[in-house]
């Protein structure tokens, strides 16, 4: 967190509290984010997904509907 080592994340508790507890709550706020980007990105990439195949099944569907 804060690109402190676990260790160095220690010692600033340690010493001071309200600086470690400020970059936690920095890094929980990033992570929020995080999470809500990646669901996003997940679910655009499965509506590609059933997109793609919904369009393979309606040409196949076409194709044999002329024969």
């Amino acid at each position: 967190m804060g690109y402190l080592t676990p260790m160095e994340f220690y010692e600033l508790w340690k010493t001071d509290p309200k600086a470690a507890y400020k970059i936690k709550d920095k890094w929980q706020v990033y992570l929020q984010r995080q999470s809500k980007r990646l669901h996003t990105a997940r679910r655009i990439k499965k509506k590609e997904k059933i997109n793609a195949l919904m369009e393979h099944i309606d040409s196949v569907l076409s194709l044999n509907s002329y024969h």
